[in-house]
């Protein structure tokens, strides 16, 4: 497997990567405590089930996650259909490697929120409240059965929103696949390149496979 790689910025950090093998690689950057990230990726089949026509600006991502760094090390914080009991939260916390290991992932990405301490403390203390739940994936799509039913933009979004530095909004969209069966019916949903309308999120990584 190829893997092709771009930094966009050269200040104050650097990129390194080995690739052991056609899915696994190391993942080295240097990333700021005080910084709030978003990290994305895709793959083949859950383009299939979303549809290019229902995303913002980016047909490249279908999944995403909040990134903070924990002992110099980036975690993303993503919520997942568990393929175990439901019994246990749905809110993954993982390494970057960890996040891209996926069998059809075509594409991976980080962008960055410049953060004051203040704020990124506030983040923190407001992630530390989704952590607290018992989060299930939320296979129904819906923005009003309890903060407990998630899916992963939905997460990022109400997370970011919670903090009162942003106020993403949902849009319509129709065809996307709910249970595995089409919806032709329009309804109010967040895709998982929502945040790309606000220019505070810089693009600092991206990975093609």
């Amino acid at each position: 497997m190829v893997y092709i790689f771009k930094q966009k910025s050269l200040i104050s950090s650097f990129i390194f990567l080995f690739v052991l093998n056609s899915n696994t690689y190391i993942y080295c950057q240097n990333f700021s405590n005080n910084d709030v990230y978003i990290v994305g990726r895709g793959t083949i089949s859950k383009k299939e089930i979303i549809g290019e026509k229902n995303l913002k600006k980016s047909s490249k991502l279908t999944h995403v996650g909040i990134g903070i760094v924990v002992e110099n090390d980036l975690k993303i914080y993503h919520v997942l259909r568990r393929g175990d009991s439901q019994s246990r939260s749905s809110l993954y916390v993982e390494s970057f490697t960890e996040f891209c290991l996926v069998n059809d992932i075509f594409y991976a990405g980080i962008w960055k929120f410049k953060s004051t301490g203040d704020e990124i403390n506030l983040f923190k203390k407001q992630l530390k409240t989704f952590q607290d739940l018992n989060i299930i994936f939320d296979e129904k799509f819906s923005l009003d059965n309890g903060q407990e039913n998630l899916y992963c933009s939905e997460f990022v979004a109400t997370l970011l929103n919670s903090t009162n530095l942003f106020n993403f909004e949902p849009t319509e969209i129709s065809g996307i696949s709910k249970k595995n069966k089409k919806h032709d019916m329009r309804f109010k949903y967040f895709p998982a390149d929502f945040f790309l309308v606000d220019d505070r999120f810089t693009l600092v990584y991206e990975i093609c496979y």
